[in-house]
């Protein structure tokens, strides 16, 4: 399967400046030993284990990573994995929840306009 247009990220808002500032990185999750980087393929996807309204959701453009390095996991889920970081360069935010202006995309070096 394609990638799709945009990957998702989902964190925390105290996690949202340091990834506007040094980008997404692989991290190991959940014992396992390798280290990936775990995007949604849907923007709906894309969400923290506690879930609030001040979540900052990061987007990637597909078109700046290497389809190469990624693989789709899950089944309907549209999980996507790979051991490739993502540099700030490529990423904008918005808040999770909260006014239009909130919601809007914007690059991550702009982080925190609008939170």
């Amino acid at each position: 399967m394609p990638m799709p247009k945009y990957l998702y990220h989902a964190t925390p808002r105290l996690n949202a400046e340091s990834i506007a500032r040094n980008g997404l990185e692989p991290r190991s999750v959940g014992g396992e030993s390798a280290a990936y980087l775990c995007m949604s393929g849907k923007e709906s996807g894309a969400v923290t284990l506690k879930n609030q309204a001040s979540d900052i959701l990061f987007r990637v453009d597909s078109a700046n990573l290497n389809a190469e390095a990624w693989s789709e996991r899950g089944a309907g889920k549209s999980e996507w994995r790979s051991t490739d970081g993502i540099p700030p360069v490529h990423l904008e935010y918005r808040r999770n929840l909260g006014t239009a202006s909130q919601k809007t995309w914007r690059k991550a070096s702009a982080y925190p306009l609008g939170v």
